[in-house]
């Protein structure tokens, strides 16, 4: 029986080798661009963010890293990532293109998943270092991600510049409340005036603001809409020949599978509640402005009926109750395609992409392979010695969700608590402070977050753009060009940048230079009309004026500007 037996086990061992590495050669391999045949050859080494953007300065390839969230790269978090990496592509028959992994931090600690950017960047939200409960599991999220750099997908993804929406929204929501602050004007005396505005209904822009940045950013971090299910079923396939071929089990990859499916649900009905509620907030706040403007301009009326002041702009106000409602369904449209209609497509796991991986590991893999036991001892070092390093960001999470609620005292609270001294200079922590301090209306303290932070280059565009408007309209003009060269130093153009370069440049009464940045702004077709609509707003160039929004809030800030102008001498006799 034993001289029987033993042959059997050498005759199972040599088929399921042979099927093994028939499966390494599988179609999906073979049709990579990186397919040789011949494996040993691919291998990723470790690179921080700074050494990455210099490495990509020359090329062509969309520079997705620069929006795509705070992005941590802490040796401590991110080497031992590259560890698995390197144990899933040690038997990868090819080679594999320049790439780097990046940790990103400015997502919910109930996000799970990761994607592959269009340079070959795997960025892994950290709330997947958090939930993932084996080694397994962990190197599953990482394979499948490979998988997709190794076929071409993510080179052929067409991203949707999610950055830039966010930006277009965020210009909405500020000068909206811009203009709740400025556009308040009460008489104080026999003409005598002075602005202020309704704490409350600032409050409910702010809360407004944070849920659409919510609703949208629950779309950004489910980027497999843009490569379809057909490429997330090859991806799984040959994410489980290279966990095998790494002597991982393959169950790791069925309960990532699991969890992305139920992250979806969650966070779908999540992104339903804050489009609904963001919306509700909104038509409140068209209501409030409604009788505001009313107010205001027959405050203005009567305060010009001695032709002292000439208040340019005042028509736009006639129109403002219509653009408020139409600003209320544009959220709305948008929170709505972001957070429900293309999640449709998304990481929700159909039961058939499941049962594709199940048969295919039935078919190509042997049952010892197949139910191989999953490990954790890589895992509960990496807890202990790597990512307990970020877990002060659940305190900027909690601090979000403040925010959400209108709770701006109690997100100060859980903001500062984050930090780990006066002078920590995390970006993350730094940014969130200057956001709530700046919503308090405690400028200053808001400018010495923004001032504190040690490397702009991992934050996304739009967030810097929020930093540049506030240290422009105070006058820290060398903080905003710290910003500017940190975040261009290897060559690439920010295109949200120009406004405050054109800003900065009439600031020190640079007239060529403003025009330089207002010409290259209009000139380049791959901007965005948002922005250049802001570009021509400086009245540098000669075309036609903004409309729209734009149109409207240009004359709101004439209005005010004539309103301030004339507090310290048309309206106040004593100033004359």
């Amino acid at each position: 029986m034993n001289i029987i037996t033993i042959p059997t086990l050498i005759l199972a061992l040599l088929i399921t080798a042979n099927i093994h590495a028939a499966v390494l050669n599988s179609k999906h391999a073979i049709k990579s661009p990186h397919y040789t045949g011949q494996k040993g050859a691919a291998k990723i080494h470790y690179t921080d963010l700074d050494d990455w953007l210099k490495h990509r300065a020359d090329d062509e390839l969309p520079k997705d890293i620069y929006d795509r969230g705070f992005i941590i790269d802490d040796p401590k978090v991110v080497k031992p990532l590259y560890e698995i990496s390197n144990k899933l592509l040690k038997n990868w028959p090819g080679t594999l293109p320049k790439s780097a992994i990046f940790v990103r931090v400015d997502t919910k600690s109930s996000v799970y998943g990761a994607e592959a950017l269009i340079a070959n960047e795997i960025l892994i939200y950290y709330g997947t270092l958090n939930n993932v409960e084996s080694d397994d599991e962990l190197a599953a999220i990482i394979a499948h991600e490979l998988a997709h750099i190794l076929l071409g997908h993510n080179a052929k993804a067409n991203y949707l510049n999610v950055a830039l929406q966010l930006f277009n929204d965020y210009e909405g929501m500020k000068n909206l409340r811009d203009t709740v602050r400025a556009g308040h004007i009460i008489e104080t005396g026999e003409k005598k005036y002075t602005l202020t505005f309704d704490p409350s209904l600032q409050n409910d822009i702010v809360k407004a603001g944070e849920q659409k940045k919510e609703a949208a950013e629950l779309y950004q971090v489910y980027h497999s809409s843009l490569l379809g299910r057909p490429a997330e079923s090859a991806a799984d396939l040959l994410a489980a020949d290279l966990l095998i071929a790494a002597g991982y089990s393959p169950i790791g990859l069925h309960d990532t599978l699991g969890k992305l499916g139920r992250s979806y649900t969650i966070e779908k009905f999540i992104s339903h509640s804050l489009t609904e509620s963001s919306d509700e907030i909104m038509n409140a706040v068209k209501l409030s402005m409604d009788d505001q403007i009313k107010a205001f301009g027959t405050q203005l009326q009567n305060a010009n009926t001695n032709g002292d002041v000439d208040f340019n702009g005042l028509a736009s106000f006639s129109n403002f109750s219509t653009f408020t409602s139409g600003l209320s369904q544009r959220l709305k449209k948008t929170a709505m395609d972001f957070a429900w209609k293309r999640f449709k497509t998304s990481h929700p796991v159909p039961q058939k992409r499941v049962n594709k991986l199940v048969n295919y590991l039935d078919t190509h893999y042997g049952l010892r392979q197949r139910q191989k036991t999953k490990t954790t001892t890589f895992l509960s070092t990496y807890r202990r010695k790597g990512i307990n390093t970020i877990s002060s960001y659940k305190k900027i999470e909690l601090a979000s969700l403040q925010l959400i609620e209108g709770n701006i005292d109690k997100a100060a609270s859980q903001s500062i608590g984050s930090l780990t001294s006066g002078t920590d200079k995390d970006p993350y922590k730094r940014y969130t402070a200057h956001r709530i301090r700046r919503d308090q209306n405690q400028l200053s303290s808001a400018i010495v977050n923004i001032e504190r932070i040690d490397r702009y280059q991992s934050i996304p565009s739009y967030a810097l753009v929020e930093m540049l408007d506030l240290l422009i309209d105070k006058q820290r003009l060398s903080s905003a060009d710290k910003i500017i060269q940190r975040k261009e130093q290897y060559g690439y153009t920010v295109p949200q940048f120009y406004p405050a370069k054109i800003a900065i440049a009439l600031a020190r009464k640079n007239q060529d230079e403003a025009l330089l940045a207002a010409n290259q702004c209009i000139n380049n077709k791959k901007i965005a009309k948002t922005i250049k609509k802001q570009c021509v707003s400086f009245g540098l160039i000669a075309d036609t004026a903004p409309t729209g929004a734009g149109a409207i809030f240009n004359g709101f800030k004439k209005a005010t500007n004539s309103i301030g102008k004339s507090l310290n001498s048309g309206l106040n006799p004593s100033n004359k």
